[in-house]
């Protein structure tokens, strides 16, 4: 059910009465990246500031969006046009390397649309969110084809999560939760630490000055800064301050780029006693072994 403030429903009742005549509409944007940035986007001709936050121009539209009663997963598509050389404002990439890498892995996105209350013109003045008809669509977002000029996302609506199998808990010897989840209660940020690439780094390498080894093994390392910023992997092994990669990163990485890498947990009673969290541990480690009788 969606929500409409006092103003909305103001402004459709002069609609509704004949005061106004002409409807001046622009879709809105907003997508969340796993890496906690938030990019705002309008398809509307010029950059509008709503409610203080500025929805930059881009060429942007979106597909049907369909509400059915029920718990039906509905889906839309969005489609983004640029040129290889447009970078992401924030970012600091090309929109092109962005999703190439997997910056919007993960990526949540809100599809809200503006009533004017006021007649367009090239310079808007600052329009109140109040006139927001928000959450119009909201889903997770999938790049579903990927060009060098265009892309095409697919965006499910979050009841796609109910589509989980059941039990969703299976018994298992190692632990069930995902290491600084809320189950978990591990805050990873405060065991993240932040480097520069050091001279030797590569897209599948990663030297650092941190030193020691095996403790960032299996943990995951972001780009803050650089080709790669807001792009995740995971580490393969940590041995003497070089954390090597399960699956490189798709754009170069340069001496001085910005990372910030996270212990990773093996799942197993001996590390969650290393991070003094045992009260926590679900796993169940003494279930008898699977034994073939002939």
């Amino acid at each position: 059910m969606k929500t409409a403030s006092t103003a909305l429903q103001n402004l459709f009742t002069e609609y509704m009465l004949g005061k106004r005549r002409t409807w001046y509409i622009a879709e809105l944007y907003m997508f969340k990246l796993s890496s906690g940035q938030t990019l705002l986007y309008t398809g509307h001709d010029t950059t509008l500031s709503i409610g203080g936050n500025i929805y930059e121009h881009w060429p942007i539209d979106h597909g049907d969006i369909t509400e059915e009663r029920g718990i039906k997963v509905s889906d839309t598509t969005i489609d983004i046009y640029f040129n290889p050389f447009d970078k992401i404002t924030g970012l600091g990439v090309t929109w092109y390397q962005a999703l190439q890498s997997g910056a919007f892995d993960d990526c949540t996105v809100s599809i809200d649309r503006l009533y004017s209350p006021d007649p367009w013109s090239y310079i808007m003045p600052n329009i109140s969110s109040n006139y927001v008809l928000k959450g119009r669509f909201v889903g997770r977002m999938d790049t579903d084809e990927l060009r060098f000029t265009s892309a095409t996302l697919t965006v499910k609506s979050a009841l796609e999560l109910l589509n989980t199998q059941l039990p969703r808990n299976l018994m298992s010897p190692s632990c069930l939760n995902t290491f600084g989840d809320f189950m978990c209660g591990i805050n990873k940020e405060n065991l993240g630490v932040t480097f520069t690439a050091q001279a030797g780094s590569s897209k599948t390498s990663i030297v650092s000055t941190s030193t020691g080894s095996g403790y960032y093994t299996q943990g995951t390392i972001v780009g803050i800064t650089g080709a790669n910023i807001g792009v995740t992997r995971t580490v393969k092994v940590f041995t003497s301050g070089v954390a090597s990669l399960f699956h490189p990163f798709n754009l170069a990485v340069s001496v001085g780029d910005t990372f910030r890498i996270y212990p990773g947990c093996s799942k197993t009673i001996t590390a969650c006693q290393g991070f003094n969290n045992l009260a926590r541990f679900r796993g169940m480690p003494f279930i008898p072994v699977p034994e073939t009788l002939l």
